[in-house]
């Protein structure tokens, strides 16, 4: 996993289209910080879990890591 610079802001977007009540497909837009574009990232994906793995996996790059007591 990449480290993640600290950023006050970051975007989830997630666009679904269903035909006839069916998922057809989803486009997911990513970035870790709003004011710098550069890192905005695209998927187009297919099926419920592919969108749940791309929320999953940005929810864990943009948390803050757990603190240990120590």
């Amino acid at each position: 996993m990449r480290s993640v610079p600290e950023t006050s802001s970051a975007l989830l977007l997630v666009r679904i289209w269903l035909e006839d009540g069916e998922l057809v497909r989803a486009r997911i837009t990513e970035s870790l910080d709003l004011v710098d574009h550069r890192d905005e990232i695209v998927h187009v994906v297919g099926t419920a879990p592919e969108i749940e793995h791309r929320v999953r996996s940005w929810l864990d790059r943009v948390s803050p890591p757990p603190v240990t007591p120590g």
